[in-house]
Parts: C-alpha cells; sequence; structure tokens
C-alpha cells in the first residue's frame, strides 16, 4: 500500500470510532470499492424484478453499473450500462422492458444478449462482433439474482448450494 492508506488504516484502535478519514478519504474508498463491492458476488434483484424477456432492472455500486437483463430463453443475463462506441451509459431508467438497448448518443443499438446489433457510419470491414456490450458475471438462484463486477469472480457453487437450500423453500423464484 501506498499513500496515505496505510496510516489511515494504521489508525484503527480496537473499542475507539473510526477516524474521520474512514468517511471522507477517496482513496479508501476506491479500496474498498475495488477489494469488497467489485471483487465478489452481490445481491442485486429478484428474479421477480425482470419477469419476461426484456425485462431489465439496473444495479450500480460505485462507478458501476449493470444492466440485469431477462432473455428470450428465460435466463437471465447482466451487461455493463455502458455504450462501446463513447461510454455514454445506455440507459439511466432504473427498470423497464425493451426489444434492445439503444445509446442515446449515436444510435448504437444492442440486442438483449449486448450483441450489437446496428450501429451508424462505420468505416467497411467493421466487426460489430467486436463490440458488443461487456458482459457481467451472473447467477440466478431460487428467485435470487446475483452478480460480480470482477473479471475473475470467486467460485459461486457453494454459495449457490446454500442459497438454493435456504431460499427454494420460500417459493422467490414465483
Amino acid at each position: 500500500m501506498t499513500g496515505p492508506l496505510p496510516g489511515i488504516l494504521g489508525s484503527c484502535r480496537p473499542g475507539y470510532a473510526l477516524g474521520r478519514e474512514f468517511y471522507t478519504s477517496d482513496e479508501l474508498y476506491q479500496s474498498e470499492l475495488a477489494a469488497i463491492w467489485h471483487g465478489g458476488w452481490l445481491f442485486a434483484a429478484l428474479s421477480a424484478e425482470v419477469p419476461e424477456p426484456g425485462s431489465y432492472v439496473l444495479y450500480t455500486v460505485g462507478t458501476a453499473s449493470a444492466i440485469i437483463v431477462r432473455l428470450p430463453d428465460g435466463t437471465v443475463a447482466a451487461h455493463h450500462n455502458v455504450c462501446r462506441h463513447r461510454g455514454s451509459l445506455l440507459t439511466t431508467q432504473p427498470s423497464g422492458r425493451v426489444r434492445n438497448f439503444t445509446c442515446p448518443y449515436h444510435q448504437w443499438m444492442y440486442g438483449l444478449d449486448g450483441q450489437l446489433r446496428q450501429c451508424q457510419a462505420m468505416p467497411a470491414g467493421f466487426d460489430r462482433s467486436a463490440y458488443g456490450l461487456a458482459p457481467v458475471h451472473v447467477r440466478e438462484v431460487a428467485g435470487l439474482i446475483f452478480v460480480s463486477f470482477a473479471g475473475c469472480p470467486p467460485d459461486f457453487t457453494a454459495a449457490g448450494k446454500t442459497f438454493a437450500a435456504m431460499a427454494g423453500p420460500q417459493g422467490l423464484a414465483g
């Protein structure tokens, strides 16, 4: 660790309140986002929030925003809420139902699966398949949807089994 972070962390004293820096340090906030919020699995939505194809919800943590969407085959996908052309947010609506996602800036259109379907004024030979939405890891278990913004998230198998055993009998999937 470099910068003021070691000093901030070293100032903790058992039995005492956290220092002001824990609430105001941008460096500590960014470290916490990277290590905790963007490094593991997070509960993001209930399956009932995306009941039919095209239904979506946004899930945002810090600067990371995911579109969680129900696909035509009934599965759930998640994509970063960022157009691959100029980085505009695809949607700011917290939820809705769409046939596709269209960037408000240059009208690039993506399918529910995140594949780039239409783009205007691109040079000959432009490979649309290389510019789909960046995926976000997603798992749906017993009516609960989890996402991970990590490039290589921790294994979800054991957690999935635990959630299935605990949440399954609750009927959240319905």
